[in-house]
């Protein structure tokens, strides 16, 4: 994948014009979950 589209229920376009799209390595792991053409990045914290 070149890009991956953000979507969601919620509205994320103004958080992820500041926040970045994909996690840095540091950063939490992101889940993607493919949907028709799209995909869903999900941030989830594991302990």
């Amino acid at each position: 994948m070149e890009r991956v589209t953000l979507l969601s229920t919620t509205s994320v376009s103004a958080e992820a014009t500041s926040r970045p799209i994909i996690a840095p390595t540091a950063g939490p792991p992101l889940m993607l979950y493919p949907i028709g053409d799209g995909v869903v990045a999900e941030r989830r914290y594991f302990c």
